[in-house]
């Protein structure tokens, strides 16, 4: 990707998705709210920070092999506070950020790992990331400890978005050789 250059990932009513390659561009989608950039470090640590305009800090970029632009549209509904505290949950491997709009966690299993039992509780989405060290081969557990999936090839860049539930409780094992790796964004704000 050339400087400057961008692929928009994913659009919907209320998030759009853009890898890009800094500096940007890619002009701010009409009807913005917030902008979030989510970066993949060169040593493999996933970050992310939050800006009111189009703007990423230099340290995370210049150490970044990926750089996602994630736009969140007005209209967006927020959640109450007490639906905000039931929609709490493990659902990465580790969380690193949490606002009035979003959760966004990393989501990292090696080769043989198994992820804890969570549910999802608010529209969400991931980003499967490349790791280019094997192949990711993930398969669905339930709460019974059960497989309940054929494996699944990880597509490097896939995004699948989830609206609302309601989604069942499961855990996730990488059997494949590689790295498991993905951003997953919760939607606390949502149409």
């Amino acid at each position: 990707m050339e400087p400057g250059g961008h692929r928009c990932l994913l659009s919907t009513s209320t998030f759009v998705l853009d890898k890009c390659f800094w500096p940007t561009t890619q002009p701010i989608p009409e009807g913005t709210c917030a902008i979030y950039w989510l970066c993949s470090r060169e040593d493999g640590e996933l970050c992310c920070q939050r800006n009111p305009l189009d703007w990423v800090s230099e340290d995370a970029l210049h150490h970044s092999d990926v750089v996602l632009r994630l736009c969140i549209l007005n209209g967006a509904l927020k959640l109450s506070e007490d639906m905000r505290e039931e929609s709490v949950s493990r659902v990465g491997t580790k969380l690193l950020m949490d606002d009035d709009m979003v959760r966004i966690w990393s989501f990292s299993l090696g080769p043989g790992e198994q992820s804890d039992f969570h549910e999802h509780k608010v529209p969400y989405m991931f980003v499967n990331l490349p790791t280019g060290k094997g192949s990711s081969l993930t398969q669905e557990i339930n709460g019974g400890g059960d497989l309940v999936s054929t494996p699944r090839q990880q597509g490097d860049w896939e995004v699948v978005s989830m609206g609302r539930g309601p989604f069942c409780a499961h855990a996730l094992r990488n059997i494949g050789e590689g790295k498991f790796l993905q951003f997953v964004v919760e939607f606390l704000a949502h149409d």
